[in-house]
C-alpha cells in the first residue's frame, strides 16, 4: 500500500515536527517498500510507555550472493532528527538472535551510525543502508534447530529447505507474517483510504489549515531555539527530490528579485552586511568557498555524464569528513589505460575498542557516476602496511558487498563511507610498518593494541 507525505504527517502526534519526520519517512519507504508505518506504544527500561511512530518490516540483506530480508523495526522519538531511532532486529518464534557487536541480547541494534548520530548528516536511508550492509556481513538472526543450543548463520543461511523463494526471486527466512494492525485506526484518515492523491489536496479545511499553520510555527520555533544559524535549519534533506528543489531556488530567486525592486537600497546595504560578516567571520568564509569549489567541480567535470548530481554528493560529502579533498588526476586501468577521472582522497574516522583513528582512503568516480559505483583504495602511509582479507587485496583495493550491489538513488558516497567505518571498526584496514627486524602483529602501534 503506498504512502503519501500528507498521510504520514497526520500519523504523526504534534510534538514531532510532523514535516520533517514525515519527508524521511516517505523517502525510507520509497527506498524500503516493505517497511509500514504505524503509532504503536513502546516500553523503555524504566517500565515508562510512550507512543511513538513504528518503522517494521524486512530490508534486503545480501549474503554469499544472495538476497535476503531481514525483520527489522525502527522507533521514531518524538525528538527526531536530534536523537538516533531505537533500532531491533525482530525474530520470529522459530528464530534466535544472534548476539555480537551490533546487536545486543533483546535483538538492539548497537551500530557506530546510531551511537555517533549527528542532526543534518545522519538519516532514515543511510541508516537502513548500513544496516543492510552491516547485517550481510554479521548476520543477526539464526534458525533454532532441536539438534542445537544455537545454530551459526551459516547453517541458517544455507538450509535450503528452511528459506522460501519470494516471487520476486529473493528469499525469505521463514519469517511468520505478523497480525497487522490497521495502521490508521488511531488517525482522522478512514480505513481502506490508500491516501493516493492526498499529498496536495485541492481545498482543506479549516482545521487543517489551522494545523499546518501550527506545524510551521513549531518547525520555525525549533530552528530558532536549536540553531545558531539559518543555514543549520532542519529542513527536510530534498535534494533527490529535483521539483521541490527547483521549486525552492524559483523561490529564492523571485523573492530577491521582488525585495530588490521594491527596496534596492536596503537590499544593498544588506549584501554590504553580509559581506562584512564573511570576512570576519570563518564559518562564512568556509560557506562562501565551498560554493565557489562547486564552479571549479562543474569545471573539472565537464566530461562527466552527470555533472550535477557528482557535484552534489561530493560537495555533500566533503562538508561532513573535512578530511578528504577532491583531487582530479589520472587513473590508470588493469589494462593500461588512463583516464582522467576526480577521487576523494584524504581519510576518514574509524572507532576501534574505544579510540578514533583515522584511516586513509582513495575514492575513484567513474565519468558515469553514480550510475556505476566508485572504485576504493585505502592508501597506507609510508609507516603503514595494507592488511589483506576479505575485503581489502594486496595493493589495498577495496571489495565490499555495498559497492558489488550498487545501484542509484539508493546508493551513495555517504552510505559508502558509513559502511566502510562500521567494517573498518571491526576490521581495521591496515597495520604499522615494523621497525628494523622487529616483528609486529596486525594493528599493533598504529591502534595501539
Amino acid at each position: 500500500m503506498p504512502y503519501y507525505k500528507e498521510t504520514i504527517k497526520k500519523m504523526l502526534p504534534k510534538t514531532y515536527l510532523r514535516k520533517y519526520v514525515a519527508h524521511e519517512i516517505y523517502m525510507a519507504l520509497t527506498h524500503f517498500k516493505t517497511l509500514q508505518p504505524m503509532m504503536d506504544k513502546y516500553v523503555y527500561n524504566d517500565g515508562t510507555t510512550k507512543v511513538l511512530m513504528r518503522l517494521s518490516g524486512t530490508i534486503p540483506v545480501m549474503f554469499k550472493d544472495r538476497s535476503y530480508n531481514i525483520p527489522i523495526c525502527l522507533w521514531v522519538e518524538d525528538s527526531y532528527p536530534q536523537t538516533a531511532p531505537i533500532c531491533y532486529v525482530r525474530p520470529t518464534p522459530d528464530m534466535w538472535i544472534v548476539t555480537g557487536k551490533f546487536i545486543s541480547s533483546d535483538g538492539e541494534v548497537k551500530l557506530p551510525y546510531l551511537q555517533e548520530w549527528k542532526q543534518g548528516e545522519c538519516d532514515l536511508v543511510n541508516l537502513l543502508q548500513v544496516m543492510a550492509a552491516t547485517f550481510g556481513e554479521f548476520p543477526p538472526l539464526c534458525k533454532q534447530y532441536p539438534e542445537l543450543q544455537q545454530a551459526s548463520c551459516w547453517q541458517q543461511y544455507h538450509r535450503q529447505a528452511e528459506v522460501l523463494s519470494m516471487a520476486d526471486g529473493s528469499l525469505y527466512l521463514s519469517l511468520a507474517r505478523e497480525e497487522e494492525t490497521i495502521w490508521n485506526e488511531n488517525t482522522n484518515i478512514p480505513a481502506g483510504d490508500t491516501g493516493e492523491g492526498e499529498a496536495a489536496p485541492a481545498v482543506k479545511t479549516e482545521n487543517e489549515s489551522t494545523e499546518d499553520a501550527a506545524d510551521d510555527q513549531n518547525e520555525k520555533a525549533y530552528a530558532e531555539t536549536s540553531y545558531q544559524s539559518t543555514s543549520d535549519c532542519p529542513e527536510p534533506d530534498l535534494s533527490s527530490d529535483v521539483n521541490v528543489q527547483l521549486h525552492m531556488y524559483f523561490d529564492f530567486v523571485t523573492n530577491s528579485i521582488s525585495a530588490l525592486r521594491e527596496n534596492p537600497e536596503r537590499m544593498m546595504q544588506d549584501i554590504r552586511e553580509i559581506s562584512k560578516t564573511v570576512q570576519a567571520d570563518p564559518v562564512s568564509k568556509t560557506a562562501k568557498m565551498t560554493v565557489v569549489s562547486k564552479g571549479n567541480l562543474k569545471k573539472k567535470l565537464m566530461r562527466y555524464k552527470h555533472i550535477d548530481l557528482t557535484v552534489c554528493e561530493i560537495t555533500n560529502v566533503i562538508s561532513q569528513y573535512k578530511d578528504l579533498k577532491s583531487v582530479m588526476d589520472a587513473y590508470v586501468f588493469n589494462d593500461g589505460s588512463t583516464r582522467d577521472l576526480i577521487s576523494l582522497t584524504g581519510t576518514i574516522p574509524v572507532s576501534y575498542r574505544g579510540n578514533v583513528y583515522n584511516i586513509p582512503v582513495c575514492l575513484w568516480l567513474l565519468d558515469t557516476y553514480p550510475y556505476n559505483p566508485p572504485i576504493c583504495f585505502v592508501k597506507p602511509t609510508s609507516a603503514m602496511m595494507i592488511k589483506t582479507g576479505k575485503h581489502i587485496d594486496a595493493i589495498g583495493k577495496i571489495y565490499l558487498p555495498y559497492l558489488h550491489e550498487w545501484k542509484h538513488p539508493q546508493s551513495d558516497l555517504n552510505g559508502l563511507i558509513q559502511v566502510m567505518i562500521v567494517l573498518f571498526g571491526d576490521d581495521p584496514p591496515v597495520f604499522s610498518r615494523p621497525s628494523g627486524g622487529a616483528s609486529s602483529s596486525p594493528l599493533t602501534n598504529y591502534f595501539g593494541i
